[in-house]
């Protein structure tokens, strides 16, 4: 099925995906696997070009798209105990209590000198976050937060740009929340 039809694509996510009260009583989750199974990867890729930014991704449904985003410039972040090696953490509240994600330093590294050209000297390089749905916007706005205040010796100073995302809630204000912080929001389904 196309969802080309933005209509039609809501009746479909309001019949399909919708789980209320979970994971606690009062929010409303929305499933994208069955959306995804309708119209996936046609519309993602139709709708966001591969970056060449450092695409961070909090887990574990934005790891579904990391083929499209550009898989060298990926960081994802997990949750405690899924990542070996040297980790940073983010901590962050989120409308139902708080919650941490963590990344591998090397991986940032890798990237971040990836990115560089050879023989010039860089004081800031541009990221992206990805998740797979906007909500309030709350875990994207501390993830920016946390990587532009990181001070990792040897390496550039982070800027978050840009967002995107598969799903995007409209009613939840997530948008407003992510442009009022001065980043771009781009996203392929709005409900």
């Amino acid at each position: 099925m196309a969802m080309n039809d933005e209509r039609k694509m809501k009746t479909f996510i309001d019949e399909n995906c919708i789980y209320p009260d979970f994971p606690q009583k009062g929010i409303q989750f929305i499933d994208i696997f069955p959306l995804l199974a309708q119209c996936f990867p046609a519309d993602f890729q139709s709708a966001f070009p591969p970056t060449d930014k450092i695409v961070f991704t909090p887990e574990a449904r934005g790891f579904l798209f990391y083929q499209a985003l550009s898989p060298q410039w990926v960081i994802p972040l997990r949750k405690a105990g899924k990542l070996p090696g040297e980790l940073m953490e983010i901590r962050y509240e989120k409308e139902y209590g708080s919650d941490s994600l963590f990344f591998q330093l090397d991986a940032l590294r890798r990237a971040v000198h990836r990115s560089m050209e050879k023989g010039k000297e860089v004081t800031e390089v541009e990221v992206m976050i990805f998740d797979d749905v906007l909500a309030t916007g709350g875990t994207v706005q501390a993830v920016a937060d946390c990587l532009e205040n990181l001070c990792i010796g040897g390496l550039p100073r982070l800027k978050v740009t840009e967002s995107r995302f598969y799903l995007e809630i409209e009613s939840l204000g997530g948008r407003k929340r992510l442009e009022d912080r001065g980043l771009s929001v781009q996203s392929v389904h709005l409900y």
